[in-house]
């Protein structure tokens, strides 16, 4: 439901960032850097202060201002908070070769054991070769590495030093070829995918120590920011993994304010997903209470929630209904649908940049929150630093 158009003075934006192990100052310089690349573009002008570390209670969220005036003359002022969980992503980031296999086996497992492989065929082939994707990658090279290496241990069969000799022989090729494949795999960035899928099957079945405590602290800011009635619109932006935090973020700030944030004494209330993942996770059993927070966002009328997910995004479900997809049981009288669009990173760019781009899954699944060459519907920096809120923007189109 978009909610009646108003101009935007003041935002509060809450930023929950994707399975990434960096922290608040990379976004900060991230978003100071394309914001400036992005105002040659759309012609705004954006200041973007420093980053300042939140006072007590917040968690250890950082936020920074945004002073902006469109090519109207229309001015804004967005906080721009950046919720912190990087320091949970931290622990289950592995860094060893071993610890990332043992989380590959564990993801895969847990997504035949699930049975969730036909449904997520059915709603999104690429998300499911993406998943598949390292496996080949780096299984490939493991089956080549052995073969290679036995074949180099058989060929000196007969020798009188074949022993010693036969177990160098295997490992010189084995070991250059399994070096050969994790650059590969470090050059195409398959890895990212696997450390998202093993997490998240983490997170179903209980096992992120601290995130439910941030996640319902993180709730509560949001509910607050409602009740202060300081800012025009309250903007929660979650991005990749961070979508999944967003909705249950977001259901328990609703679940907090009365009548459930509906009354035009609060602000508009806007959700933003950029390349959700959503059904990773709602779809898995053990995840009861993640659909349940899914159904109490469907059923709030006073939610402006938009969905921008590529399609060339293999690490996204996109142009698909999370609601929907998770299969979130709802009355009748729910009336609230999210808004799905494409962000058309195509035609942000010349050909050849935009092919370069595609070829990196990695750099392509953050294109969301940066700049392109050429003025498109899809403007991350006008949606969270502009004069419009998020409904409006995208009322007409």
């Amino acid at each position: 439901m978009t909610q009646p158009s108003q101009a935007v003075r003041r935002r509060h934006v809450f930023f929950i960032s994707g399975f990434d192990p960096k922290g608040a100052s990379h976004y900060h310089a991230l978003y100071r850097a394309q914001a400036s690349q992005q105002s040659a573009v759309n012609g705004m002008s954006m200041q973007v202060g420093p980053r300042r570390p939140m006072a007590d209670g917040a968690n250890g969220n950082s936020s920074w201002t945004i002073e902006a005036v469109s090519p109207e003359a229309r001015h804004c002022e967005t906080t721009y908070e950046f919720a912190r969980w990087d320091d949970i992503v931290r622990r289950h980031w592995p860094r060893s070769t071993l610890r990332l296999l043992l989380d590959m086996v564990f993801a895969y497992w847990l997504m035949l054991a699930s049975g969730v492989v036909p449904a997520i065929w059915k709603l999104s082939r690429k998300a499911l070769i993406g998943a598949a994707y390292p496996i080949m990658v780096l299984g490939s090279g493991l089956v080549v590495g052995i073969g290679l290496g036995l074949w180099a241990a058989l060929g000196l069969h007969g020798h009188e030093t074949a022993g010693p000799l036969a177990f160098v022989a295997f490992l010189l090729p084995f070991g250059l070829v399994l070096w050969g494949t994790r650059y590969i795999e470090s050059r195409l960035n398959t890895t990212w995918l696997v450390r998202i899928f093993s997490f998240t099957g983490k997170l179903a079945q209980g096992q992120t120590p601290g995130l439910e405590a941030r996640l319902d602290a993180l709730g509560l800011r949001i509910a607050n920011k409602m009740r202060a009635k300081e800012a025009d619109e309250i903007l929660v932006v979650g991005f990749s993994v961070g979508s999944i935090l967003a909705v249950s973020a977001m259901a328990r700030a609703l679940k907090r304010l009365e009548g459930g944030g509906t009354g035009a004494t609060y602000p508009v209330l806007s959700l933003l997903t950029l390349g959700h993942c959503i059904p990773m996770l709602g779809l898995l059993p053990q995840a009861s209470v993640f659909r349940e927070e899914l159904g109490v966002l469907a059923q709030t009328k006073c939610l402006t929630w938009f969905d921008f997910s590529s399609p060339t995004d293999w690490g996204s479900f996109a142009l698909v209904d999370p609601v929907a997809a998770c299969e979130v049981e709802l009355p009748k009288s729910a009336g609230h649908k999210v808004q799905l669009r494409s962000p058309r990173f195509h035609t942000m760019f010349a050909p050849a940049v935009y092919a370069a781009i595609r070829r990196n899954k990695r750099r392509l699944h953050l294109q969301y929150l940066m700049a392109g060459d050429s003025p498109t519907d899809y403007d991350y920096f006008a949606v969270t630093a502009g004069a419009q809120t998020l409904g409006d923007r995208f009322a007409d189109r």
